[in-house]
């Protein structure tokens, strides 16, 4: 029986019935083929799985596959190579991988992993175990292991950077790092054209002739950063850590504390909310022009991280069985207002950035229902936020499945998810050039704390600062409260007062 096909040009034939001629041709066929098939039968052209044209070489008689499996990829055009960049300092080179290399840094490589091969074969034969260990230690450090690399590549490239600045800038040719240590002024000038500010001009060749050259202005979180490679390539060398003289130290203490000639390096840093205004604002296109759960997921967090002192990454530790109602000493009952809502809300942090891994239960937090405004109150936002969104257990701030924003995901959201959906809110209330970030609330915390009347102790443990970093925000909180004195403006405390947390 042979039954049609309407979607090919061939037929198909049933298992159970086979026409003699058919069958006698498919069997002349298969033995013409088995014995020499030097040609395929035909090609397709068509794109594969991969976006790629290619051409497919189908050697049966088979339908033609489209898993991209089968095909022969068409000839590629030589890609072109890039021209080796010219440097003018001889020992910086382009290596074969493309990346900036320095030919007396790669020797110095060499030869500590020469030396350390030796030290290894004098230990093994002195069989002392230990020196063994030692030594094994020591080559594979130097040879095997990727962070240690990666570490000296980075250190190389800012090297790279100095003998380029200095033959350049300086006309003067560095001699080889294994040769002689680098000058202390050729130091100093590369600190001082990287890290000040780029309206500062310097003295310095070009082409040979001396001109006023504008400063690179980089950030000075770079700068221990350069620090380390210098000390890294003394180390490496023997030298003395010119980071110890005093005009080199004079200048890194002066640009560390961001004080570099009459130019004043300003940090860019975190904007404090306007305490209460720019809160009613969120609040108020959160939770009535929006008023779904991803707003009012968005405000809760908000007030939660003002609250509590939280960072963002502490967000996302933030579980369901953290979050707890203390009970009455006399009756053994939940401590509740007539409304329902507790007095008293504890929280549990089980991980955090200043404290690590916590210790005993988590670090533990506590904060009194807001009785002057309720629209203020973080208590009342995390229980509306849970019985709105009807988060039982798990993460407290899940993230939403993609296109929705009513059902949720499994997972906590990331710290980039935070700051995604924080910016967004802000560059849509405050415009371009908000100023806010995710630390705003914690900055706004401290200050508000100082408003309040909280000394420097009990702020500092609230939030868990390890330095003097808060002190900047609290000073800045009580110059505010001067002026409110005044009487420029509101007293926050009047909708709102701080006390200890932890």
């Amino acid at each position: 029986r042979i039954v049609p096909n309407p979607r090919q040009s061939t037929m198909k034939i049933s298992e159970d019935q086979t026409t003699p001629d058919i069958a006698m041709a498919a069997a002349q066929f298969a033995s013409a083929t088995s014995n020499q098939r030097t040609q395929p039968l035909f090609t397709t052209n068509y794109r594969n799985h991969f976006g790629v044209p290619g051409r497919v070489i189908h050697e049966s008689n088979e339908a033609p596959r489209i898993d991209g499996t089968n095909y022969e990829m068409a000839e590629k055009r030589p890609k072109k190579r890039r021209a080796t960049k010219k440097y003018k300092d001889p020992m910086v080179l382009t290596a074969i991988s493309g990346h900036k290399t320095a030919a007396d840094w790669q020797e110095i490589n060499s030869r500590l992993s020469t030396a350390a091969e030796r030290d290894l074969a004098a230990a093994k034969e002195s069989c002392d175990p230990a020196k063994v260990i030692v030594a094994q230690g020591k080559l594979k450090r130097i040879k095997g292991e990727k962070a240690y690399q990666k570490t000296d590549h980075s250190m190389e490239l800012i090297w790279c950077a100095f003998r380029e600045f200095v033959a350049v800038h300086l006309n003067n040719n560095q001699p080889a790092l294994y040769e002689e240590s680098p000058k202390v002024n050729d130091i100093v000038a590369f600190l001082n054209f990287n890290f000040r500010r780029k309206e500062v001009k310097l003295t310095l060749m070009v082409e040979g002739n001396p001109q006023k050259v504008n400063c690179k202005g980089n950030k000075i979180s770079s700068l221990q950063k350069y620090r380390q490679a210098f000390e890294w390539a003394f180390l490496k060398c023997g030298y003395p850590n010119l980071f110890e003289e005093k005009s080199v130290k004079e200048v890194y203490m002066e640009l560390k504390e961001k004080v570099t000639g009459k130019y004043r390096y300003q940090p860019k840093q975190a904007k404090t909310f306007s305490v209460w205004g720019d809160f009613d604002k969120l609040r108020e296109y959160c939770l009535k022009e929006k008023g779904d759960l991803y707003h009012l997921r968005s405000w809760t967090m908000i007030l939660v991280m003002f609250s509590f002192f939280l960072r963002r990454a502490d967000l996302t530790y933030l579980t369901v069985d953290c979050i707890g109602i203390p009970r009455s000493r006399i009756n053994g009952n939940l401590d509740l207002d007539e409304d329902g809502y507790p007095r008293i809300l504890r929280l549990w942090l089980p991980r955090s950035k200043g404290d690590g891994e916590a210790e005993k239960g988590g670090v533990k937090f506590q904060i009194m229902r807001n009785y002057r405004d309720r629209d203020m109150c973080p208590v009342v936002a995390i229980l509306d936020w849970l019985n709105f969104s009807g988060i039982e257990d798990g993460f407290v701030f899940p993230n939403f499945q993609h296109g929705s924003n009513s059902k949720f995901r499994n997972d906590a959201m990331s710290v980039d998810d935070i700051s995604t959906m924080y910016s967004k809110l802000c560059l849509t209330l405050f415009g371009e050039n908000h100023g806010y970030s995710t630390h705003s609330p914690r900055r706004t915390a401290a200050a508000f704390a100082a408003v309040c009347g909280a000394t420097d102790a009990e702020i500092k443990r609230a939030g868990r600062w390890k330095s003097d970093t808060y002190m900047v925000y609290v000073e800045a909180g009580r110059a505010g409260s001067i002026m409110e004195l005044v009487g420029l403006d509101l007293p926050p405390e009047d909708r709102w007062s701080w006390y200890p947390i932890r």
